[in-house]
């Protein structure tokens, strides 16, 4: 099995015997439907991010094999991960949170890490080391395309992941929130892409702060409340992942808007009917 679908058959159970990859889609998961999470879990959960570190070596060697651009040869951008390199899966690439199966290194490897980097962000901002690594990144993605907003590729998917990383981390840098959001805005419908796309950037909507994120959440208003009607399939194990992480999305964006606020008290279910997932919100489902 890839590192993805071991994933999907570990994450409802605790956080313990978890690989970093797994763990990062499980408190995300909790963090998208408003679960507390205990203060003995995120000790855990920080550790076993610090643990991990990938070691020089390591990076060196990642480095290497995706052939990352050089400062001895003049190229200063920093396009790859510095401290957190997906374990070798037999050559696939890791699925982002959203489900996008990557085609290229620049979009796998960056959601591993800047996600990573992003609950530790939330969890340990004070912790000197996560500190160091959190302003790495961001001098990283500084020297990046995607970092700045890039239309090329997967780097516009990686822009995204870039997004939603310095909202968590440095939500102050409002003019660098700003471009990263006008370029997704310009590109996103450029042409057709995987629906992972749209959720990964609505899920940024529904965290990033407010000012930024609500001229964006009430243009795409009416299609999140349309598509929060309609009900998804909870057939497969991405199934039940993805349809739930898709409705919690799709509320908590919408929630953020005085008008629907009254939907974040609101759960989605599991019809005895159909098998499939439904969100009630006027009181019948529709």
């Amino acid at each position: 099995m890839s590192a993805y679908q071991t994933m999907l058959t570990k994450i409802w159970n605790g956080y313990e015997n978890l690989t970093l990859y797994e763990l990062t889609f499980k408190v995300n998961n909790e963090m998208l439907k408003g679960k507390e999470i205990a203060s003995k879990d995120k000790e855990y959960i920080v550790k076993q991010f610090i643990d991990g570190v990938s070691n020089k070596d390591t990076v060196a060697r990642f480095h290497k094999g995706v052939h990352a651009p050089n400062s001895e040869n003049g190229d200063n951008r920093k396009m790859y991960p510095l401290f957190y390199i997906s374990p070798y899966d037999n050559g696939k690439k890791y699925v982002t949170l959203s489900t996008i199966t990557p085609k290229t290194q620049i979009l796998s490897s960056n959601s591993y890490e800047l996600e990573i980097l992003r609950i530790l962000a939330i969890m340990a901002k004070d912790n000197s080391q996560v500190s160091e690594m959190l302003a790495g990144t961001k001098k990283r993605l500084s020297t990046t395309c995607f970092g700045r907003f890039c239309e090329a590729g997967e780097c516009f998917e990686t822009s995204v992941v870039a997004l939603r990383f310095l909202g968590a981390a440095y939500p102050e840098e409002t003019e660098w929130l700003q471009r990263l959001i006008q370029g997704i805005k310009n590109h996103i419908s450029d042409k057709k892409r995987h629906s992972g796309v749209n959720f990964y950037y609505w899920l940024t909507l529904s965290e990033l702060p407010i000012e930024l994120a609500q001229p964006e959440i009430e243009r795409y208003k009416d299609f999140l409340l349309n598509l929060l009607g309609k009900s998804f399939v909870m057939n497969s194990d991405h199934d039940k992942y993805a349809s739930p992480f898709g409705k919690y999305i799709l509320r908590n964006c919408l929630c953020r808007l005085d008008k629907y606020k009254y939907l974040r008290k609101i759960e989605p279910y599991i019809s005895a009917k159909d098998g499939r997932i439904h969100f009630e919100i006027y009181n019948h489902v529709l």
